[in-house]
């Protein structure tokens, strides 16, 4: 008796924290999960990834190439710090944006200027990463480029 209430128990206590897991801490990221967003899901995820890009010096800064031209290369530049964001989910999130944004180009008949996007130098500003340039997605710019407001 004692030991199927310790193996029920134990089972118990398992399910709790894979479900709380889940629950609280939200979707592990799984590529396969990513695949499934929209362009919409995709965006908001991208910028909760970034979030503030806090950073204690400047060499925590980095980026990554986002978007896809419809004349090839990317859009610009993403900024982000590698002392907060998950980089190889936001490597996934920004794969599936570009594959949502090459779509959105050829639905949309958009066409683009066919110079290349220089990568920003990056400085850190009020402990934050920050690009300059007109190729730079510091935090946050990725909702203003697809139209999202903070409240969506």
């Amino acid at each position: 008796m004692k030991n199927t209430f310790l193996l029920l128990s134990i089972f118990g206590l398992l399910s709790f924290i894979s479900c709380s897991d889940f629950l609280f801490f939200g979707n592990s990221g799984s590529s396969s999960n990513i695949e499934e967003m929209d362009l919409h899901e995709v965006v908001i995820a991208i910028n909760n990834e970034v979030g503030e890009a806090k950073a204690e010096q400047v060499s925590y800064c980095s980026i990554l190439p986002i978007g896809a031209k419809p004349c090839g290369g990317p859009w610009g530049y993403l900024v982000y710090s590698t002392q907060e964001t998950n980089e190889d989910r936001l490597k996934n999130l920004i794969e599936r944006y570009d594959e949502l944004d090459k779509i959105r180009n050829a639905e949309d008949e958009r066409f683009s200027t066919c110079d290349m996007a220089q990568p920003p130098n990056l400085t850190l500003e009020n402990g934050s990463c920050n690009g300059g340039g007109p190729y730079a997605w510091n935090p946050h710019f990725i909702l203003e480029q697809n139209g999202i407001t903070d409240e969506d």
